[in-house]
């Protein structure tokens, strides 16, 4: 009987589960079954966790416009703005919204039908311009006259990248985008932005207004990254021959993330800051008068056109891009878990002439007006995760800015009568817990919120709690390069220089003159190899390790047929077998083997090998990237929400499991000087075809006479003169082996829990050890090692003599314990040096997981 050392990692309280929202508006690769794309299969699980029910909406939250589908993204399930038979005005409010963990999420703003058929009040000659009094929705003859925001409309972002263009699918029944306007589409906001498409390069991180002209983020987030897509262009389809009224921009509001932690501080209270930005539904609000300072810069207004009447209003849009300053509090208390904040308001003044009339779209900053707090957020946390509530703060009575208290007070517009929120959710990003994020819809509709925070004190490092375990990366890809672009590398290093000023001097014969043309020989572009950098695709893990997100579908990694795959109550774009029809599931040598595809035209390979214990799961995916190169991906993640993981206090043990990999090396750079290198593995133009003599110039004044003097002689075989001494491309084989997880590979480890210790070996198929793990230490519940790969033969099977030696040292391993006294570990190595041009290549890469046995 073994004693159990203080468990190390909290222990969850038991929640139902909860799903991710439907992944409609955000797929990899469309509807079909084609090439994957993405950089990397994007993995998480399906968090657990429920937050309190929210108040009920009291405008008829029965009745909505989304007919079974999304409000304004359309969908064949539903009515469209102009559909009869429902009332389309009101929000749709769950009575038990749940947590929804995920990279990040995005909302699309709200447009309102105000054609004529739809809203009588309209005239031709300009669009509605508000009311002399607020008017409670469905109160008047026309039937689109609010667009609430909706739990629907929150769509999440795949983990590990920025979204392009193409993934965000906005086009439906009652949207439409000219595709000319797609080159236009920006992106504002915080952090670590990225372009949407390679047409348009504008992403601007948008602290202050003169921020728009640096062309670096200030703001330092480092994980996470939250602020507005601006899509020009995005109105509603034509209908009932009606134009197309709406062409204006399109806001977008999104918060992602990535690196998640899977440590967050141990004890104490931390101070964050950071921002948030919010998006607005759409419904009739009260005209702004022409004396007011402010009409026309509030939200997307145009003129004196009632704010947010036409399309949802977004913070980023106010005063021509000028951002208005929200600042974000927040304090994170580890011992009891929980996250407190305050999302606040302040305005600089318009500046003044020396009439005293106010200057349009320009500021005073040295002066604050309008300040004050808008939002309460209170959240417990869970794992790496936090749900909780959002309540305003904005009275009629608060002194600030009228579109505040419009939108966020309660009794400003009956419209809108509970700006509080019950769904906030987010989580904590980077290694040990350095940024937050999050987001909350109001339980009336009115608004969404995205808010960031980076913790003070990040350089200082706090002590950490392992809550699990997540890891992974992408074998790197070997593709072709030519003996042109090795060429270019040599000129850029300059290191022919002298060479080649004595060739351009005429002391060194020129033996061919298509050395002129071709001064790396003729061009071969499948010349050597070169090899990528192996990417770290870090899962984002909540939890529960037998589920494993992949291209737009939630899979069950212990299904044992086609049938059980799909996971209970995953809202995905499509289900598995619609996606992938000819899909199978079997059970083979321990592993389950998803084959979501076989190869046929242009349908490339796809599947997932997964090996699955009670609290780890391991595997490896195939499939192609964005490039369509065939590609393989592997990941182990581990930690139960409901588990509490203990160690022995003593003892030794044996661990046996499984593992899956790869080595990759090539032992000689791109190019070369040695000239027994150049002419083994050189380009084929570097070498003499034949007796190569120089003339000398008294040769070619003497025409065809003979000359008596006696030239050196290039003799055939020979480097070339031309290309003597020089660093050339050369063709250096690159080897490489892949160890599939097919339950023929095996891991075993011996760990010593009286003195912390662990030593263990990855063999392959035939017994012989590939990794030589050592010099184990266990710390807590986790361990790091080194691994050597010690002349491990290229060839199965031949022990004796010849093949290539992999010989790679200091590899770098980390993993975890889980469950009661340890039963299981899991982890992973990795290494990549070299991309087979400038270096030499050595890569390796597994993971592993294993199960304690007996006690010696």
């Amino acid at each position: 009987m073994t004693t159990s050392k203080t468990p190390k990692m909290f222990k969850k309280s038991h929640l139902a589960l909860a799903v991710a929202s439907t992944f409609a508006a955000l797929a990899l690769t469309g509807c079909g079954g084609d090439s994957i794309k993405s950089a990397a299969p994007n993995i998480t699980t399906l968090p657990k966790g429920t937050v309190p029910p929210a108040v009920a909406n009291p405008n008829k939250p029965d009745n909505n416009n989304n007919g079974g589908s999304d409000n304004n993204n359309g969908g064949s399930g539903g009515n469209d703005n102009n559909g009869s038979g429902s009332d389309n005005n009101q929000a749709q409010t769950p009575q038990n919204p749940q947590t929804q963990p995920a990279a990040g999420f995005f909302m699309v703003g709200k447009i309102r039908d105000t054609s004529k058929t739809n809203n009588p009040e309209r005239t031709d000659a300009s669009q509605y311009l508000g009311t002399d009094k607020i008017l409670p929705d469905g109160t008047t003859a026309g039937t689109n006259l609010r667009q609430a925001l909706t739990e629907n409309d929150i769509k999440p972002m795949n983990f590990n990248q920025f979204p392009t263009w193409q993934q965000l699918h906005i086009d439906s029944p009652t949207h439409a985008l000219k595709g000319d306007w797609l080159k236009r589409a920006k992106v504002y906001g915080y952090g670590k932005l990225s372009p949407l498409n390679d047409q348009n390069n504008t992403h601007i991180n948008h602290l202050q207004d003169e921020n728009k002209k640096a062309k670096k983020s200030a703001d330092n987030y480092e994980h996470i990254r939250f602020g507005y897509l601006d899509i020009a262009g995005l109105g509603l389809n034509q209908k009932a021959g009606e134009k197309n009224l709406h062409n204006g921009k399109m806001p977008i509001l999104f918060y992602h993330g990535d690196n998640v932690s899977t440590q967050l501080p141990s004890a104490g209270t931390f101070e964050y800051k950071g921002n948030w930005l919010y998006l607005s539904d759409v419904k009739k609000r009260p005209a702004l008068t022409g004396k007011d300072e402010k009409v026309g810069t509030y939200f997307n207004a145009y003129s004196k056109t009632n704010e947010a009447d036409e399309i949802s209003a977004a913070h980023i849009y106010l005063n021509n891009m000028k951002y208005k300053h929200t600042p974000a509090t927040y304090k994170v208390d580890f011992d009891k878990n929980t996250l407190t904040g305050k999302l606040s308001y302040y305005d600089n003044p318009n500046k003044q002439n020396s009439s005293g009339n106010y200057i349009a779209s320009q500021f005073d900053t040295t002066k604050k007006v309008n300040e004050v707090d808008v939002y309460q957020i209170d959240g417990k946390i869970q794992g790496n995760r936090f749900t909780g509530t959002a309540k305003s703060l904005i009275t009629e009575n608060s002194k600030t800015a009228p579109f505040i208290k419009e939108l966020f007070s309660k009794k400003a517009n009956p419209n809108n009568p509970d700006p509080d929120s019950n769904a906030l959710e987010g989580g904590f990003y980077g290694e040990t817990g350095d940024e937050l994020a999050g987001k909350f819809l109001s339980n009336d509709g009115s608004a969404y919120v995205v808010f960031g925070g980076k913790r003070n004190d990040k350089n200082k490092k706090p002590e950490t709690k392992p809550f699990y375990f997540s890891a992974g990366f992408e074998k790197p890809i070997i593709s072709n390069i030519s003996n042109e672009d090795i060429g270019k590398v040599i000129e850029k290093k300059k290191l022919n220089e002298e060479i080649d000023a004595k060739i351009d001097e005429g002391e060194i014969p020129i033996s061919d003159d298509q050395y002129e043309s071709y001064p790396w020989g003729k061009p071969q572009a499948d010349f050597t190899k070169q090899t990528s950098t192996s990417k770290q695709v870090i899962p984002a893990y909540f939890g529960q390790h037998d589920k494993f997100y992949f291209n737009g579908n939630y899979y069950n990694l212990k299904a044992n047929s086609k049938d059980n795959l799909e996971v209970k109550n995953a809202n995905n774009t499509q289900t598995i077998k619609n996606k992938y029809p000819d899909v199978k599931v079997e059970q083979k040598d321990n592993v389950t083997k998803i084959t979501l595809q076989e190869k046929q035209g242009d349908k490339p390979y796809t599947a997932i090998n997964a090996k699955t214990y009670n609290h780890i799961s391991f595997g490896e995916v195939l499939y192609n990237d964005d490039k369509n190169n065939p590609t393989r991906s592997y990941f182990v993640q581990g930690g139960d929400q409901e588990q509490t993981t203990t160690l022995p206090s003593a003892g030794k043990f044996t661990y046996n499991g499984l593992w899956a990999g790869y080595l990759i090396q090539k032992k000689d750079k791109g190019f070369s000087n040695n000239e027994d290198i150049i002419k083994k593995k050189g380009h084929k133009d570097y070498i003499l075809a034949q007796d190569f003599t120089p003339e000398s110039e008294e040769d070619e004044e003497e025409n065809d006479e003979e000359s008596t003097d006696t030239d050196k002689t290039y003799l055939k075989g020979e480097i070339k003169p031309e290309y003597r001494d020089k660093y050339l491309p050369i063709n250096e084989k690159t080897h490489q082996k892949t160890f599939s997880l097919d339950g023929k590979n095996k891991a075993s480890f011996d760990v010593d829990f009286d003195t912390n210790t662990l030593k263990g070996a990855l063999t392959d198929e035939n017994g012989h050890s590939v990794f030589d793990i050592k010099d184990g230490k266990i710390n807590d519940t986790g361990f790091t090692a080194k691994a050597d790969v010690n002349n491990y033969r290229e060839e199965v099977g031949n022990t004796n003599s010849g093949g290539f030696l992999y010989d790679i040292k200091d590899i770098d391993v980390n993993g975890q314990f889980f469950g009661t006294d340890g039963e299981e570990l899991a982890g992973q190595l990795h290494y990549d040096k070299g991309d087979g041009v400038t270096e030499e290549v050595k890569k390796a890469g597994a993971v592993f997981g294993a199960v304690k046995g007996d006690k010696k």
